[in-house]
């Protein structure tokens, strides 16, 4: 089986996130694109040429995505630009479904992590931007 399919089989109700490389795996209940930050931070190792399931992918997961070198995503929902990043990058893209935005928790506009990359193609500058937005605290309304 290969890695890619081994990631979508670990993603369940309490599991959002899930990489596989070979014989590592990591899984994350943790929402939004706290578990690429984390592994940026503590493992990038692992990022590099894994296979990665998510729940969501839009633009900012995907520029993350394209930081650590991962060789290709799932995304249960993926946004449009999302998608268009991660083939920018070379990276493998499948999806569940294909939207054009991913919204706030309430649905009353674009996920403030998302707004954070507008524009942005930079990845090291993307992540930089998303820690901000994060750390200012408008993860209250995450994606």
């Amino acid at each position: 089986m290969k890695d890619i399919e081994k990631a979508k089989l670990a993603l369940t109700e309490d599991v959002s996130f899930s990489l596989v490389n070979g014989d590592n795996t990591f899984v994350s209940k943790d929402p939004g694109v706290m578990p690429v930050l984390r592994l940026l931070d503590n493992d990038k190792s692992l990022l590099t040429g894994a296979s990665v399931a998510d729940r969501v992918i839009g633009r900012a997961a995907a520029l993350l995505m394209a930081l650590g070198e991962v060789k290709e995503v799932y995304g249960e929902v993926m946004s449009r630009p999302g998608y268009d990043a991660l083939k920018r990058h070379d990276i493998g893209a499948d999806f569940g479904e294909l939207v054009d935005s991913i919204s706030n928790k309430s649905k009353t506009g674009l996920c403030p992590i998302e707004q954070s990359c507008l524009g942005i193609d930079d990845l090291s500058e993307a992540r930089e931007r998303i820690v901000s937005t994060i750390s200012r605290g408008k993860e209250t309304n995450r994606c």
